[in-house]
């Protein structure tokens, strides 16, 4: 399981996978409601999607078998793991219509931010055991029935102890539907098949053949075949079930192929994804080895694919953590489920030239059929790591700012509810800092100004903007003057708040209003002096007159 590069890339390629499946796909949630099918889901059981969704995982089960089927989903819930599909049981399924039909399930939990859901994968054996039923009964009624199934199917008899190289004893017709041959080609000529199977693939074929010789239990091959008509190579899936004689050795091999070539078309593109992803993509075993790396695994830590492949993921983890990254190790093998590492603690990568770099790990099972392995997403959070430093300097240094600051600084929201306040108007008011951040505003008003605060709260909310005088109290009754400048805050905040700013003016305020009573004193005195002097000016006047008169 791989991180994609953006948010849209995962919807798009699960999309992508889900419609191409072959078989139909159930999601049910903890309840057992359908959260999701594919469209196969709709061809095969006949229902649309509005139908399914919503509704129990029962639906799609006959009602003889109901009650069971809710045990079995408890306990898969209980103990939930990845299970291959059949598992021994006979299994059957309901459609829309009421008709029933075999079916073969494969099991997968799904770990998710939203719970544990569970992914089904359902495919209708009702033609595959049809065939096989028919193979075992006589070769006659094979042709008679598989004479138009969309699947190969074969029996091939084995000479010298080879079965690659013997006759097919019988083919059904659906070899020139699927593969372009002609019935007659495979039974005339014995190495017809052997030659068609890609050159890649030939030696994991016979290795393949051979374990299911030396076990005798049916097994599965995958291989590239050449279409007889185009010469193009489409991937077959090969249901292969050994036929012993009576001394218990293999005496032939039924089998049952099918054309997965939109499967591993759907694989390729999982692996591109995997290659264009943004993070280092490592995949390990369940012993901690190295199975596949992306190319930016290469850039990341230096290495080649080459020389990482084999090793043990320790050779990524610095020294001095590699006893504690095996106990990790041991213990997500016990519970494996999708995790993200980092966050809360430091993590370390180790490049090729030894340097260190913190890192951010997701990690998240795999089910295979070769066992369980771990896909890790590894990022390099160095610049993350630098902006935080940064970030953290400068919320510090707005700390120290804030709490030493002599004026006051606060947030309230619209109904004047205090959401945070700094130390001064603590050391101002008189009050606790913890009781004035239970306060309202409106509380710290005097009491003769409190019926102006629903206008200015209008006011701001209209303007977005408010600055003016207020009347304040402390808590010993006194009356202080603050002048504040208040703004409107809507971006990147879940509901509007206001960042609030003042400083007291009252010593100010005070020193106006006695220099405006001085100069009222000074104004009135002047007048006086003013009048004075016209009056010992009249009064000069006067006595000049008289004295001029007299002379």
């Amino acid at each position: 399981m791989t991180k994609p590069p953006g948010k849209e890339t995962p919807a798009i390629l699960a999309e992508t996978l889900l419609e191409a499946a072959p078989d139909a796909i159930v999601i049910v949630d903890r309840n057992g409601r359908i959260v999701l099918v594919n469209r196969q889901t709709e061809r095969l059981f006949g229902y649309t999607r509005a139908e399914l969704i919503g509704q129990p995982v029962e639906t799609l089960v006959p009602e003889r078998f109901h009650e069971k089927h809710l045990g079995h989903r408890a306990g898969y819930f209980a103990a939930p793991r990845a299970r291959a599909m059949g598992s021994g049981l006979e299994l059957r399924a309901r459609r829309k219509d009421g008709t029933e039909f075999p079916v073969e399930i494969s099991l997968s939990p799904l770990e998710t931010e939203e719970g544990l859901f569970v992914s089904s994968w359902i495919q209708d054996v009702t033609e595959r055991k049809r065939s096989e039923q028919a193979l075992l009964e006589s070769e006659e009624r094979h042709r008679l029935i598989l004479s138009n199934v969309d699947e190969i199917v074969y029996m091939v008899g084995i000479e010298n102890g080879n079965p690659l190289e013997s006759r097919a004893q019988f083919v059904s017709e659906g070899v020139e539907r699927i593969a372009g041959y002609a019935v007659e080609d495979f039974l005339r000529d014995p190495g017809l098949w052997l030659r068609a199977v890609h050159p890649d693939d030939l030696s994991a074929v016979e290795q393949a053949t051979r374990r299911i010789l030396e076990s005798g239990v049916s097994g599965t091959r995958e291989y590239r075949f050449r279409h007889g008509k185009t010469g193009a190579y489409l991937w077959i899936e090969d249901h292969v079930i050994p036929r012993l004689d009576d001394s218990g050795r293999p005496a032939a091999i039924l089998g049952v192929a099918r054309d997965v070539t939109e499967r591993k078309l759907a694989e390729e593109k999982f692996r591109s994804l995997l290659e264009s992803a943004p993070d280092a993509m490592v995949i390990v075993d369940r012993n901690g080895e190295i199975l596949l790396v992306n190319a930016q695994a290469e850039r990341l830590f230096g290495y080649t694919r080459q020389e990482l492949l084999g090793q043990p993921v320790e050779i990524l983890v610095p020294p001095r953590f590699r006893e504690r990254h095996w106990h990790h190790r041991s213990d997500y093998s016990v519970d494996p489920r999708v995790r993200l590492i980092g966050a809360g603690r430091e993590l370390y990568g180790l490049r090729k030239d030894g340097t260190e770099f913190p890192v951010e790990i997701s990690l998240s099972p795999l089910e295979t059929e070769e066992g369980p392995l771990v896909s890790s997403a590894i990022r390099d959070i160095t610049e993350r790591k630098r902006v935080e430093k940064k970030l953290a300097e400068s919320e510090d240094r707005y700390r120290d700012l804030v709490e030493h600051s002599q004026e006051l600084i606060c947030t309230h929201d619209l109904e004047g509810r205090i959401l945070s306040i700094n130390p001064w108007a603590s050391r101002t008011l008189g009050r606790k800092l913890e009781d004035l951040s239970r306060m309202n505003v409106r509380d710290v008003l005097a009491p003769e100004v409190r019926h102006e605060f629903e206008a200015y709260l209008a006011g701001i909310r209209r303007d977005g903007v408010a600055r003016g005088l207020m009347l304040v109290e402390t808590a010993t009754g006194e009356k202080r003057i603050w002048e504040y400048h208040n703004t409107l805050r809507t971006e990147g905040v879940p509901a509007p708040i206001v960042r609030g700013m003042a400083h007291d003016v009252t010593d100010r305020k005070w020193a106006e209003k006695e220099l405006k009573a001085s100069r009222g004193r000074l104004l009135a005195l002047s007048r006086r002096l003013i009048e004075a002097q016209e009056a010992e000016r009249r009064h000069i006047a006067r006595e000049l007159h008289d004295e001029i008169g007299q002379e």
